[in-house]
């Protein structure tokens, strides 16, 4: 489905308002998906196995250098601007008055060559976990991975191994890959 028809169906489908939540809040990140070399869900999978990540739980721990090189700006500015270590205050549902950050951190996990984020951002039905990867790369960073993962488990659960298994077995309501370049896939049936 591409954004035209997502946008005059928005009112059909209450999981849209989640992606049109998403493209709203991260115009940089969809508008560059059509001119980033995105990876397979296979070739993230790899990643996440074979890699030898290190863990991070800090917002200051996270490369906003290298997020910014690879054009996510949600809303024009850096994606930390706007975001907590995990356990602190932020807004978790669609009513935002901008008193509160947008975004917590559930965990990054990065080595040289790659950044995985993983954060929570309210919504209109509570908040979802989005992941987003990077790859590391001279002179700029390229977005890689972006997914929204399925709320099948409660909040305070998710682990790293959640993650992993969760895009192991496929487990995301919307995915933007190199299968689904530019196609917001609605994987829930």
């Amino acid at each position: 489905m591409n954004l035209g028809n997502l946008l005059r169906r928005r009112s059909s489908n209450p999981r849209l308002w989640i992606l049109i939540f998403a493209l709203a809040n991260f115009p940089t990140c969809s508008e560059s998906f059509a001119t980033v070399e995105l990876a397979s869900r296979g070739d993230v999978t790899r990643i996440l196995r074979d890699e030898r990540l290190e863990l991070v739980h800090h917002v200051r721990q996270i490369s906003a250098r290298d997020w910014a090189s690879a054009g996510v700006l949600p809303r024009g500015r850096n994606i930390t601007s706007t975001m907590v270590d995990p356990g602190q205050i932020y807004q978790s549902g669609d009513f935002a008055t901008g008193k509160l950050p947008e975004r917590q951190l559930l965990l990054a996990a990065k080595n040289a060559r790659h950044e995985v984020l993983c954060f929570w951002q309210g919504s209109h039905g509570g908040p979802w976990l989005h992941v987003m990867a990077i790859e590391r790369g001279t002179p700029k960073s390229t977005l890689i991975f972006s997914a929204i993962m399925n709320n099948d488990i409660a909040q305070d659960k998710w682990t790293w191994e959640e993650v992993k298994r969760h895009i192991r077995d496929n487990k995301m309501d919307v995915l933007i890959s190199a299968e689904h370049p530019g196609v917001f896939d609605n994987r829930l049936p």
